[in-house]
């Protein structure tokens, strides 16, 4: 029988992590190139794990619903979920899942703005 000890899972989700980091920065540098332009990688690795561990207090932990959450991080910048109200009712909403959170964020930032 297989055993992984605490440890080892720990470097494997340390290697997961750092996968999804470089898979992120890449669409970044795609998605949102006017917004990145200027930031060396190293700083952009940054705020996307300032981002992880930002949407995680939300419930946000799927990796397409992070991924969106860090696209806000970018276009709004890193304390949007404290600063624009809107985006604060929403993360705050205790009854709904982390998907339904960035469902929500993607129809205000889209409809909603604009009345």
């Amino acid at each position: 029988m297989l055993t992984i000890r605490a440890e080892q899972m720990k470097v494997l989700g340390q290697a997961r992590q750092r996968r999804f980091e470089t898979r992120i920065v890449a669409y970044l540098r795609r998605a949102y190139a006017s917004h990145v332009s200027q930031l060396s990688d190293e700083r952009l690795s940054d705020l996307i794990r300032r981002g992880i561990g930002d949407s995680a207090q939300y419930g946000i932990v799927g990796e397409s619903d992070v991924s969106r959450y860090i696209g806000y991080v970018v276009t709004y910048g890193p304390e949007f979920h404290r600063e624009l109200p809107w985006a604060a009712e929403i993360l705050g909403t205790a009854k709904i899942n982390g998907t339904q959170k960035m469902d929500r964020l993607d129809a205000y930032d889209l409809f909603g703005m604009r009345e």
